[in-house]
């Protein structure tokens, strides 16, 4: 069996390919996703020498293809995390389209590692493990270049993360020595300052860096629909804009949510208790349940409404409007007090043994009101954002 020090060539990388998988007993689709991983990874890190030299093009020649390629190399990382058959079609419909435009339009280093990109694409695309080594063992090897010591060294060093049972996806993307081809990234990143490229170079930045991203998040962006692709870069930005939003907002409304989870027991016991209240507590207990049942429902059907693809604009914008009536309500309750009332309010939350009273509840609630009606707010405005798109 090959030794991974011994990884040279193009026959002895694709040899190791062949024989680790199989000594180990793992499967054509762990072995096919072996092989996607090692092709994307290598086509980033020679993706900066493609980038800057779209940069000194036409934009309207260089956006096109740099728009394509990076493309190619998002699918392709996406395909070797979660290899679904949407992403493969994604995969097949990115290597095809315009397959040749960049090997046409540039020479020398910027065209071999445009060709690293089309491997990883094709790797990406492969349905069969077969396929995927091929693609690979192209990409890794596709110049003089990706025969360097550096480049050599970094595909060797991936074979050694596989092997130790990492996560080689997550990984610094030059795992043992500092980035060879900096010169070229810190080109792009002065260059490239259009806000439509402002996700590209936090994607790079990210994966530089090792930083596990938000697959789901690159699983939307890879499968934008094709129409929006051939729009162009501000098209395509436009979009990864709202996909962003869509999962930040996600994480606010889960955050807000648990903050409200706490409670939650303490809302329950409401019912057994307060039969002796006076008759403004009593009065009281049914505003400030509905109030808090109305929240913790909507922001748990925001949480999972955002969870979808296409989230739907008028499910978001009725659920953030019913958040905040119910704040609204609660918040007129509370002023409703007084000061003195209050203030004692506030010295019951979490007294009499745990069991918090109506006002004590009220005002933990109405404490969190800030919070929920930003995000309460968000959800009405990412819901109009998303009923006004073409």
């Amino acid at each position: 069996m090959v030794a991974i020090e011994d990884i040279e060539s193009m026959y002895s990388l694709e040899k190791w390919l062949i024989e680790w998988p199989a000594k180990n007993g793992l499967n054509e689709d762990v072995a096919r996703a072996m092989a996607v991983a090692i092709a994307h990874r290598t086509a980033m890190r020679v993706l900066p020498v493609w980038w800057s030299r779209t940069l000194t093009e036409d934009p309207r020649k260089g956006d096109v293809v740099a728009l394509l390629i990076l493309r190619r190399s998002l699918i392709s990382g996406v395909a070797a995390k979660m290899p679904t058959p949407n992403i493969r079609q994604a995969a097949t419909l990115a290597d095809t389209i315009g397959s040749a435009i960049a090997g046409a339009m540039y020479a020398g280093a910027a065209a071999d590692a445009a060709g690293a990109a089309m491997y990883a694409a094709g790797a990406a695309a492969a349905t069969s493990a077969v396929d995927a080594r091929a693609s690979a063992v192209n990409a890794a090897f596709t110049s003089d270049a990706a025969t360097s010591a550096d480049l050599l060294r970094s595909v060797r060093a991936d074979c050694t993360i596989i092997t130790d049972g990492g996560d080689v996806l997550a990984a610094r993307l030059w795992p043992n020595h500092d980035n060879p081809l900096d010169d070229f990234w810190q080109d792009v990143k002065t260059r490239a300052v259009a806000p439509e490229w402002s996700f590209w170079i936090k994607w790079y930045d990210g994966a530089l860096a090792g930083r596990a991203p938000n697959w789901q998040m690159l699983e939307q962006i890879a499968l934008i629909e094709a129409e929006v692709w051939e729009d162009g870069a501000e098209a395509v930005g436009a979009k990864i804009t709202l996909i962003e939003e869509q999962h930040e907002l996600a994480t606010e409304v889960s955050d807000v949510r648990k903050s409200y989870e706490e409670i939650r027991p303490q809302v329950a016991a409401l019912a057994s208790r307060s039969h002796n209240n006076p008759p403004e507590l009593i009065e009281a207990k049914p505003l400030v349940q509905a109030g808090y049942e109305i929240i913790w429902s909507s922001l748990a059907e925001s949480e999972e409404e955002l969870e979808k693809d296409k989230p739907s604009a008028s499910v978001l914008k009725r659920l953030g409007r019913s958040i905040l009536e119910a704040c609204n309500s609660i918040a007129s309750y509370c002023a409703s007090l007084g000061d003195t009332a209050l203030k004692k309010a506030a010295q019951e939350v979490g007294g009499a043994g745990g069991k918090w009273t109506v006002r004590g509840i009220a005002v933990y609630l109405a404490a969190q009101n800030p919070g929920v009606q930003s995000v309460a707010t968000r959800l009405v405005e990412y819901g109009e954002k998303l009923a006004h798109l073409p």
